[in-house]
């Protein structure tokens, strides 16, 4: 007798995801150059930080923290630090308690220059003499000497027991204690002494 022999043949739809599988492995190379090549933007940061804290320290004295979702760090002619993310920068008194917290949406480090900006829904707070300040803008220069703020933006100011709105302020220090503002406008609220008769 005669017999039959059966090929049974996997379906087509098993069959084709394996086959174009088997040829994207057996095809794929990686030239690092052409990878390279094909990834590198020159706009790119050359180093990228994400969750980050820093603590700077005067022998052993904390002076700021500073906290970052994203830190994008370009190096070069004009070393630059961008914060996309936001920014908080944390000031302490001598003791290490805190002093003021500064905020914003976003910030850039000059460091040439010396010169931190900061951007968009910017807030800086003193929390021992609940001042407030917010702004869109706000440049903190640091020089060997001296450290202070100042904005070309218009300004809100709020204290215990006053709001002040300028053109701009002149300038800061950095727990934000003290400062100047420019063409103001003040809401005071002044205590009624007279007794009803």
């Amino acid at each position: 007798g005669a017999s039959t022999i059966m090929i049974r043949t996997p379906p087509i739809k098993i069959l084709a995801p394996v086959l174009l599988a088997g040829a994207f492995f057996c095809s794929c190379e990686n030239d690092l150059n052409e990878v390279t090549r094909v990834t590198y933007r020159s706009d790119s940061p050359d180093e990228i930080m994400d969750t980050v804290v820093t603590v700077l320290t005067d022998k052993g004295e904390n002076l700021y923290t500073l906290k970052a979702a994203r830190i994008e760090k370009y190096y070069g002619d004009n070393p630059t630090t961008y914060f996309p993310r936001g920014v908080v920068v944390e000031f302490y008194d001598s003791l290490a308690q805190l002093e003021s917290v500064l905020k914003a949406n976003r910030g850039i480090i000059y460091e040439r220059e010396n010169r931190i900006e900061l951007h968009s829904a910017v807030e800086f707070v003193n929390e021992k003499e609940k001042n407030e300040l917010y702004t869109e803008s706000l440049i903190w220069e640091q020089t060997p000497d001296s450290s202070y703020f100042y904005s070309d933006s218009p300004v809100r100011v709020i204290d215990e027991e006053n709001t002040y709105e300028g053109k701009r302020l002149i300038s800061a220090d950095e727990t934000f204690s003290r400062y100047y503002i420019r063409n103001f406008r003040a809401e005071i609220f002044v205590e009624d002494t007279t007794q009803a008769q």
